[in-house]
């Protein structure tokens, strides 16, 4: 799952070099590990990435890309205010989830604060 990124640089002073459009995409598909992704997936999962989604000023979904003992992949949510503020507060690539469909848990539990 690629997705795009964009920066700009600005200065006072003219380029030393003229811009330039490179294409890479070939060289990037060559250097990614390319895993199919499931749409129904029931079972674990390690999160490989993930965000979380606001309403407002309120924080209310998260998202986690993970990555299936098989080497699959799933894009997959919670809705749980525990996960949800987890997720705002400690690194979770690495964990462990519960995945059933489309929609995911922690697999540990989840201390309340």
């Amino acid at each position: 799952m690629m997705t795009k990124q964009a920066y700009g640089l600005w200065g006072n002073e003219k380029p030393k070099q003229p811009f330039a459009f490179l294409d890479v995409s070939d060289a990037v598909g060559a250097a990614s590990n390319i895993l199919p992704v499931l749409e129904n997936y029931h079972g674990t999962a390690m999160i490989v990435g993930y965000t979380v989604l606001y309403s407002g000023d309120t924080p209310t979904r998260a998202i986690a890309i993970a990555d299936t003992p098989a080497s699959e992949r799933v894009v997959v949510y919670s809705e749980e205010p525990l996960v949800v503020q987890r997720m705002l507060g400690d690194e979770m690539c690495g964990s462990i989830i519960a995945v059933d469909g489309q929609s995911f848990t922690l697999a540990e539990p989840v201390a309340q604060t």
